[in-house]
């Protein structure tokens, strides 16, 4: 991808190869194993800052109903959650959701609850 004139600036290669990174969206799983306590949901989030990540889709979060919060990851850095759970009064095993940062979260235009095992 480098053509003639970026053999004559200096540091182009590497000037090059920092705009592509900036291009790549980074996305990832992980299994929760639970995040209904706050405590749990602490842990994911110091887990959370030892990976770059754009989004995290979540499984096994186990929170109860409907929800959509925001959580300090890092100064001026907040991570978007968003979870769905089990809306009746039956205890959660399932849960699904996912953690988006909040510079990409600007560009979700809308989300749809379909049960605790999905979100469109």
């Amino acid at each position: 991808l480098l053509d003639h004139r970026t053999a004559l600036v200096p540091n182009a290669k590497k000037r090059l190869r920092q705009k592509q990174r900036q291009e790549q969206l980074r996305i990832c799983t992980y299994n929760t194993r639970s995040i209904a306590a706050e405590e749990r949901l602490a842990s994911l989030i110091e887990e959370l800052k030892k990976i770059r990540f754009d989004i995290v889709g979540l499984s096994e979060t186990r929170r109860p109903g409907i929800a959509c919060f925001e959580q300090d990851y890092a100064p001026n850095s907040p991570i978007v959650f968003y979870t769905s759970g089990r809306t009746d009064e039956k205890p959660t095993y399932a849960g699904v959701g996912f953690a988006v940062s909040a510079d990409l979260n600007r560009y979700l235009t809308g989300t749809n609850y379909v049960s605790d095992r999905i979100i469109q």
